[in-house]
């Protein structure tokens, strides 16, 4: 069964945040830069580098291991549109968070870099193919090796300043964690689109079927409380568990809450969502042992209580 690994990636949050009895709603917090994207405090936009810049700072990277020189970078072409939207919200972003996010055209990229260094063994993996722009390259040294992290273009990240802040927070990082989402994929304009399947939950209810002991978070991409629990605790979190995290994305229903009220329901029922302690609430944790429901966790202040009993549901699934 085909998972969705987070570097494809979601949808994320858009401007008209919506209020459908669940999470709380608040302006858009500062989610970028913590943890694994460098600040630099005299920075306003995005950085361009150089093909030998870039190598430089691959080389410097393969021989230090400190996270203080992982970095980002965009690849982009002067004569795309989404690519220009995109260094506007990066420069929004450089002025409130000071994030460092370094920028080379997909010319040089593919001239100068994959072209000649994927035949070379010493580089081969630290210059992958792009199919598509703009493309963020996430580079991290993970026990002494240079990960080079690909994030293709996904139409709905570049749709506003807060979509692509929110996508930033989860794009780079080394988490196990993955969506049981289904994934489509499109071919637009020599540009690879990626998205998720939202209306279909055959894939979640099978692998359910499938383990004797899950635990998945439902979340959804316009909620504030599902971005704090990814920045407030499942990155670090993901980092020390030597497990897989599971997460389902509920757009599709939560939307059908109004329009199509049957929909939701059967929804919540099917998974559990509708007991008495989350009452359609999302981020929510759903414990199953044999396919039946046996915990149902809302999150919603990152308390240490609420941590704790996350904590212990993921100690049951290693046993």
């Amino acid at each position: 069964m085909k998972l969705i690994k987070k570097s494809l990636k979601l949808s994320l949050i858009s401007t008209s945040l919506l209020a459908l009895n669940s999470c709380s709603i608040s302006e858009v917090e500062s989610y970028v830069g913590k943890n694994f994207l460098p600040r630099n405090k005299f920075v306003t936009s995005l950085v361009n580098l150089t093909s030998q810049e870039y190598l430089d700072k691959v080389t410097l990277l393969s021989s230090n291991h400190s996270s203080s020189n992982n970095f980002l970078v965009m690849i982009y072409s002067l004569d795309c549109q989404t690519c220009q939207n995109v260094e506007y919200y990066i420069a929004q972003l450089a002025k409130q968070d000071n994030v460092l996010i370094y920028g080379i055209n997909y010319t040089t990229y593919k001239n100068e870099l994959y072209d000649i260094y994927s035949k070379d063994s010493n580089y081969n993996s630290y210059f992958p193919y792009i199919a598509s722009y703009p493309t963020f390259i996430y580079y991290s040294n993970k026990d002494g090796k240079v990960n080079a992290q690909v994030n293709p273009l996904v139409d709905s990240y570049y749709q506003s300043l807060d979509y692509f802040t929110i996508a930033l927070h989860r794009f780079f990082s080394d988490e196990r964690i993955y969506y049981l989402n289904n994934i489509t994929s499109s071919t637009n304009n020599d540009s690879n689109f990626v998205s998720i399947d939202y209306t279909s939950y055959s894939q979640l209810k099978e692998f359910i079927n499938s383990k004797r002991k899950i635990a998945v978070f439902f979340v959804w991409n316009r909620c504030i409380d599902c971005a704090n629990l990814y920045s407030n605790f499942l990155f670090e979190f993901s980092k020390n568990y030597s497990g897989e995290i599971y997460c389902f994305e509920t757009s599709y229903f939560r939307q059908q809450k109004n329009e199509n009220p049957s929909i939701w329901n059967e929804f919540q029922s099917e998974f559990g969502l509708n007991s008495e302690n989350i009452n359609g609430w999302v981020p929510s944790l759903i414990y199953y042992e044999n396919s039946q429901i046996k915990k149902a966790i809302r999150y919603e202040h990152n308390s240490q209580e609420e941590i704790d009993e996350i904590t212990n549901i993921y100690s049951l699934l290693l046993d």
